[in-house]
């Protein structure tokens, strides 16, 4: 069989995919992290689930107006609340995905969680597409207790 400009394409393109496949990693199902809860106080995890789409886009979280950290994708952040309301808002960080560097100017409220003493509450960041050709955005969302114990195995602590 005589080389083609055909045959050499479709030999760059497996080895370029079979090359990229072998550097992914799929989920690490581990334990549920344990973190023990102080007396009187709750703790909340907000976790974002390992996704190719978006996986560069970040977003910072706030608990009550003081940074928390830097939510990537495949990671969860973990705050312990004092009972009553603790609201959660979020500030897009840099997003080279859509091929530019995109930042919201404010913060913005995004959920807001009525603490109890000794529960532990799973929130899970996810990126919302709307109608239309509108940018995607970011949202909170509740997730259930064994959901959320599940889901979070597949992520590991942010920095």
């Amino acid at each position: 069989m005589k080389p083609t400009l055909q045959n050499h394409l479709l030999f760059l393109a497996i080895s370029t995919f079979l090359l990229c496949a072998g550097c992914t990693t799929g989920p690490n199902y581990t334990q549920t992290p344990k973190i023990t809860i102080p007396a009187g106080k709750a703790l909340i995890y907000v976790y974002r689930k390992p996704d190719p789409a978006g996986g560069l886009d970040t977003w910072n979280i706030a608990m009550n107006g003081q940074y928390l950290g830097n939510l990537k994708n495949g990671t969860y952040l973990t705050y312990v609340a004092n009972p009553g309301k603790t609201e959660i808002s979020g500030r897009k960080g840099p997003s080279f995905t859509w091929g530019v560097i995109n930042a919201l100017d404010t913060d913005h409220k995004m959920l807001e969680v009525t603490a109890e003493p000794g529960k532990t509450y799973y929130v899970r960041f996810m990126w919302a597409l709307p109608n239309g050709l509108q940018m995607p955005y970011g949202k909170l969302e509740w997730v259930r207790d064994e959901t959320g114990a599940k889901q979070i195995r597949q992520c590991k602590m942010a920095k």
